[in-house]
């Protein structure tokens, strides 16, 4: 069985964002003989946008426009820098991100593309523990959305080997298409050489709720010998 703890913080004045954090938990016996299960604790704190203090140069990703790689960008890991991933180890050329609102690791060539399986652009969500590709995701805020230029940026903190990388979207969720400020913003921060990330949330589309059609949680790859995938949801934000 799974283990899940959550932890909400303490209400405070000042205003905070919702912040995700996320870790394996090396436990023996643990839920999945194919993955160690994920602790995923709910937090609040304030939301800073790119740049960060005492951080590398803030970069624009640029998204590819052919036919079969629309939405997606590569390589996105700086050299050398590796995250674990449900006990897999990935590194540049092995991390896909898009416009769609979630991020997606894995091999990249062209079998992946026209699948769908490694490449972040498909505009449907789907449930967290949906078998279908694309798996091995983070789904930040997984829907049709629309993200215009210089809005999906990346920066890097520290020095090898203890860097921390951070992915930023600052996008346009298109449902409701009126009457709603539609805008979310997001970082995913990856700990270089570990599993542990965070998901941290800033301005969200009005009416946020549980039964949004968007999506936020990960994916496992598919187990070899089932076929099936574990799946988490991020806990709901707008009740931080």
């Amino acid at each position: 069985m799974q283990e899940r703890k959550t932890r909400r913080s303490r209400r405070v004045l000042a205003p905070l964002a919702c912040l995700i954090a996320l870790g394996a938990l090396f436990a023996p016996g643990a839920a999945s003989a194919q993955f160690m299960p994920y602790q995923i604790v709910h937090l609040s704190e304030p939301y800073q946008p790119l740049p960060l203090p005492d951080g590398g140069p803030v970069q624009n990703l640029t998204f590819f426009n052919g036919s079969t790689t629309l939405g997606h960008y590569d390589p996105l890991l700086p050299a050398n820098f590796t995250v674990r991933f449900f006990d897999q180890v990935y590194g540049a050329g092995e991390m896909s991100v898009g416009t769609e609102g979630y991020v997606t690791f894995g091999p990249i060539g062209t079998a992946n593309i026209t699948s769908n399986e490694h490449y972040a652009r498909n505009g449907t969500p789907q449930l967290m523990d949906n078998p279908s590709v694309p798996n091995q995701l983070i789904a930040l805020w997984w829907d049709n959305n629309s993200c215009e230029s210089n809005r999906v940026k990346v920066q890097t903190l520290g020095l090898e080997p203890a860097r921390i990388h951070v992915i930023e979207t600052h996008c346009r969720h298109t449902t409701p298409t009126t009457g709603a400020i539609r805008d979310y913003e997001v970082q995913l921060w990856l700990f270089e050489g570990s599993s542990t990330m965070k998901v941290h949330y800033g301005k969200l589309p009005n009416g946020w709720n549980p039964s949004s059609p968007a999506s936020t949680g990960m994916t496992s790859p598919k187990d070899p010998s089932s076929g099936a995938v574990v799946g988490y949801d991020f806990l709901d934000c707008g009740n931080a």
